[in-house]
């Protein structure tokens, strides 16, 4: 009985370790940047924008956000059918603290979430979200992999 209760200790301290050191990153924010390249590669950049939060890093206008997603894109003509490939996502939080928040009653999700696709080449989506949860793009780049 008593082994029983050790190994039960173990495992659980062992299970909750792991969920404290695993990353933890939502749904929303990689299907709304997954949408957001599928948008921009079938050229409508007016519904991209309106899922970027419209503000200096990811054009304040829409002529500035058209010439940034054509430079960071290398995008010249549309639509754009290249492949598109997720290669990683950044959260910035631990299932321990998703736990930790949930338990005090505040917002779950992280503010701020990273995913790097390849599309012809390494190119990265910044989202944050607000307070209620809702989720918008602040900044995108091409980078080097």
């Amino acid at each position: 009985m008593l082994c029983g209760l050790v190994a039960i200790a173990v495992v659980a301290s062992g299970a909750a370790y792991a969920l404290a050191r695993s990353s933890y990153v939502p749904r929303a924010p990689i299907e709304i940047s997954r949408n957001f390249i599928d948008l921009v590669q079938a050229g409508d950049l007016g519904g991209a924008y309106r899922l970027t939060n419209q503000e200096v890093s990811v054009g304040s206008s829409f002529a500035a956000f058209e010439a940034g997603i054509r430079h960071q894109m290398a995008i010249d003509a549309f639509p754009a059918n290249r492949p598109v490939e997720l290669i990683g996502t950044h959260g910035f939080q631990s299932y321990g603290n998703v736990l930790r928040r949930w338990i005090m009653g505040r917002k779950i999700d992280p503010d701020q979430v990273s995913v790097d696709y390849f599309i012809g080449l390494p190119f990265e989506v910044r989202l944050r979200s607000n307070d209620k949860g809702e989720w918008r793009i602040t900044y995108f780049q091409s980078h080097a992999g």
